[in-house]
C-alpha cells in the first residue's frame, strides 16, 4: 500500500498510527532527500538512513509506505550499503564491523553526537545509528559481540540494555541511479490519498 500524505507531519503520524493498527506489516515512511542532487545534495545522515529503512521495506512482504506529495516528484537512490544487523552473542570480526560502518557512510569521531557517527575505543564501538534517536555501545569480546546498549550522548550512561541493533547507511550511492517511487512498487500496489486537495 502507498500512502501519500499532503506534508510531513500528517505523513509522521500516519507511520505510528498504522504501525499501531498493523502490527504484523511493515510501515514505514520515506522522507523527502531535502536536497537538490548534484554534489551541493548532500543527504543528512538521519534522512538517508530513514530513506534506506524504507527501501529494505519494500523488499518485504505487503508492506506500507507512506510519503508526501512532493516526495513523489523525487527521484530515489540506493542507499550506500544494505542494513546491517548487529546481535548480543554474534560473531562480528572488530575491524571488518568498523570498515562496514565507514562503508556506509558512517563518520569516525573521536565521541559520538550524532547520528551517521561512530567511534571506536580498545573493544568498544559506539554507533549512532542513522534511524535512531540514542547510540548504541557495542563490546566485544575478541570477535564476538559481549553487550549491546544504548546510552546518553550528554551523560554517557547506559539508557538499557539490547539483543540487537539494525545499521542503516548514513548515505546513499553518490553516483547511484536515480529511479521513480512508482519504478519501485509492484502492479497491485493500491494508493491511498489522504487529504488530496491538498
Amino acid at each position: 500500500v502507498l500512502v501519500i500524505a499532503p506534508e510531513q507531519d500528517a505523513a509522521e503520524e500516519l507511520e505510528h498510527e498504522l504501525g499501531l493498527y498493523l502490527p504484523e506489516r511493515r510501515v514505514v515512511y520515506l522522507p523527502p532527500r531535502g536536497v537538490w542532487h548534484g554534489s551541493e545534495g548532500e543527504v543528512k545522515p538521519r534522512v538517508a538512513g530513514r530513506r534506506a529503512r524504507a527501501l529494505a521495506a519494500l523488499e518485504g512482504l505487503a508492506p506500507v509506505l507512506i510519503v508526501e506529495a512532493a516526495t513523489m516528484l523525487e527521484a530515489v537512490i540506493e542507499p550506500l550499503a544494505d542494513p546491517l544487523t548487529v546481535s548480543v552473542g554474534a560473531h562480528a570480526e572488530f575491524e571488518e564491523l568498523t570498515r562496514r560502518l565507514a562503508g556506509a557512510g558512517y563518520t569516525r569521531v573521536d565521541q559520538v553526537e550524532d547520528a551517521g557517527e561512530f567511534s571506536v575505543r580498545g573493544g568498544i564501538i559506539d554507533v549512532f545509528p542513522a534511524t535512531a534517536r540514542v547510540p548504541v555501545r557495542m563490546e566485544f569480546w575478541g570477535d564476538e559481540v559481549d553487550n549491546l546498549r544504548s546510552f546518553s550522548v550528554f551523560s554517557q550512561r547506559s539508557l538499557g540494555p539490547l539483543e540487537s541493533v539494525e545499521l542503516y547507511a548514513a548515505a546513499e550511492q553518490p553516483d547511484g541511479e536515480r529511479r521513480s517511487i512508482a519504478s519501485l512498487l509492484p502492479a497491485v500496489t493500491r494508493v491511498v490519498q489522504v487529504d488530496p486537495a491538498r
